[in-house]
């Protein structure tokens, strides 16, 4: 319908449109390109600079950790501090500290002495019902080694920034200074100082603090730890989020999630889209106004070519076109010109040719005539040639127990005159005679065996020779049959291992023709005997017969080299062979084919694979017409 309906549109439209259609399709699928491009590659910036404030953060806190762990080092080196510890004066201790946690803005100051006794404790009222697991801490510290962490409260959701160090003198370790900053609101605004990204903290699974004012409920899950950042949405608001860790002591783990608000990202994608789709709206009028007059030139000069080509179709060769341009349409007038100038002579010589045509064809009909009479001849020479094979191998295979036969009444007579001898003589004993009778017997036996055999040889090469030899059709039984064209053929088969194995109904008759069917199996077996196996090579050769309805089906197959894909649809042509140099003429198979398809009425197919095997499956009537 769509073709129909295209083809009735003008010249000038059938350029235009797939013009058109093509320059838009090309603008469309570019500028969809370029603005998805674009819009991963801002997704990716937006992902990349949120990995790099991450590892920012990241170093805020660990900066934050070591300048609580140094101020701690300093208040445990001033001097006297030590002794104040072990002489448990408080009130000396906490003019000096509370001076210090309002300069450092401190949450929590904590001094402990060698025992992990408690001297001072100062600590702002939001965490004075926490208890923090620091016991392993203080060990640590209370064996001199300075440390910075993260505390979280046992009881509540709470946790700690806390720097450690020993207060040291003559005497060791005498105790340590504990300095803490909350994980709060505050402490995060601080951290992401310059930064537009937002930052909510966890502990235990709750927000401790955050720089939106946001619940647990609000934030759904939290993001799972070392994988890409995700979207979620919070307020109403798009944003990036990404986690990450920070572990401390006692398996206290602090949860930061960074947001980056997705609000400028998605309004310069919405920017570029803009921009990219008023684009491809001007590429596309652009494109419609060159395609059209581009289409105007074009026509108007193919309708004077057209108009041309019409009077010259009446038989007016006289016709011409004027010539002026350089173009391809240019060339097209000038081979119009120049062709009828030439339609003339080309007639008279077409003429001429055609009358050639004409003789050559009755020639060729002789010549194929001629060969086909050739090849039948070839075909009938290489019948009797297999016939004539055959009888030279009839004669050898006779030759054997006729021989033995010969040999046995040989004995037996040598026997005879001997005994005949001893009588004559009188001197013929009881055991004498019993020897010569038990030669006899075993003479006699051995001539009947073999005359049986050789009988059964004669019998069996005379009905295959007549049937071969002659074109009559006869009801005859597929076993016994095929038992005796497998028996004429063992001239062939005993110097070779191969073994032919015969499967189907005992009983099975056809009515057809024995000779055309003698021919066939034997070419099969010699065509695997010549193409299927090497010298040295033990074969298995099975054919399997019976009847589907009113049809026979004849299977052959051998277990061989297989036949190449290649020669595979050429086995039946006639003189194709791969063994020419070894005697092979290429009729054999073709041999079968004409008598399957012609004289049977059949068909005939091959299956084959290289080192498996080929399969050769043969069909015709039960009864032949």
């Amino acid at each position: 319908m769509k073709c129909h309906f295209y083809s009735k549109l003008s010249l000038r439209h059938q350029i235009t449109i797939p013009f058109i259609t093509v320059v838009i399709s090309l603008l469309f699928t570019g500028s969809y390109s370029v603005g998805y491009f674009l819009t991963i590659n801002l997704a990716e910036r937006k992902i990349e600079s949120l990995e790099k404030i991450s590892s920012l953060i990241l170093r805020a806190f660990e900066k934050e950790a070591n300048s609580l762990k140094l101020n701690a080092s300093l208040i445990a080196d001033t001097p006297g501090i030590g002794e104040t510890v072990i002489n448990g004066d408080k009130s000396t201790l906490l003019r000096n500290i509370l001076s210090i946690k309002s300069t450092l803005e401190l949450d929590f100051v904590r001094v402990v002495d060698r025992n992990g006794q408690i001297i001072v404790n100062l600590q702002e009222r939001q965490l004075a019902s926490s208890k923090f697991k620091n016991e392993k801490v203080l060990r640590q510290v209370l064996n001199g080694v300075y440390l910075s962490t993260i505390l979280s409260a046992k009881r509540r959701s709470q946790s700690v920034l806390v720097g450690f160090a020993p207060i040291k003198s003559k005497k060791g370790v005498v105790g340590g200074v504990i300095l803490g900053t909350t994980i709060s609101d505050n402490l995060l605004k601080q951290i992401r100082k310059g930064k537009n990204e937002q930052i909510v903290a966890f502990s235990q699974g709750e927000i401790i603090a955050s720089t939106l004012d946001i619940t647990e409920d609000e934030f759904g899950q939290i993001p799972i730890e070392n994988t890409p950042p995700i979207v979620i949405t919070l307020a109403s608001e798009s944003y990036l989020a990404k986690s990450i860790s920070i572990s401390g002591f006692n398996n206290s783990i602090l949860n930061l999630v960074l947001l980056k608000s997705l609000v400028p990202l998605e309004k310069a994608q919405q920017d570029l889209w803009t921009a990219i789709i008023l684009f491809t709206l001007l590429g596309a009028l652009i494109a419609i106004f060159i395609g059209s007059f581009i289409a105007k030139i074009i026509t108007e000069r193919i309708q004077n070519l057209t108009l041309a080509t019409k009077r010259l179709a009446t038989g007016d060769f006289s016709t011409a076109i004027n010539v002026d341009g350089n173009d391809e349409i240019t060339t097209l007038a000038q081979g119009f010109n120049l062709m009828t100038e030439q339609l003339t002579e080309r007639d008279r010589k077409i003429r001429f040719q055609l009358e050639e045509l004409e003789n050559k064809n009755e020639q060729l009909k002789q010549t194929l005539q001629q060969l086909q009479e050739a090849q039948n001849q070839i075909i009938a020479q290489e019948k009797l040639a297999s016939l004539g094979s055959l009888t030279a191998g009839i004669a050898h295979e006779i030759n054997t127990p006729i021989g033995i036969g010969v040999t046995a009444a040989s004995v037996l007579e040598e026997k005879t005159k001997s005994l005949l001898q001893s009588y004559e003589n009188g001197e013929m004993k009881r055991s004498e005679l019993k020897k010569y009778l038990d030669s006899a017997v075993q003479s006699s036996q051995m001539l009947l065996v073999n005359l049986n055999r050789a009988i059964e040889l004669i019998q069996s090469f005379k009905q295959v020779a007549v049937d071969q030899s002659s074109e009559e059709r006869r009801i005859f039984n597929v076993k016994e049959y095929l038992n005796g064209i497998v028996l004429q053929l063992q001239p062939k088969l005993k110097i070779t291992k191969h073994k032919i194995d015969i499967q189907g109904s005992n009983s099975l008759i056809i009515d057809s023709y024995p000779g055309a069917f003698s021919q066939i199996i034997t070419n099969l077996i010699i065509n695997s005997l010549m193409h299927a196996y090497e010298e040295s090579e033990r074969g298995n050769i099975i054919i399997k017969y019976q009847r589907e309805e009113e049809n026979f089906i004849l299977e052959y197959q051998d277990n061989g080299k297989g036949i190449p894909p290649d020669n595979i649809n050429k086995i039946f042509e006639p003189f194709f062979t791969t063994k020419r140099n070894q005697g092979g003429t290429g009729l054999g198979l073709h041999v079968i084919y004409n008598i399957v398809t012609q004289k049977l009425l059949g068909s005939i197919n091959c299956e084959s694979t290289l080192g498996m095997g080929t399969k050769f499956i043969i069909q015709f009537p039960m009864k032949s017409p």
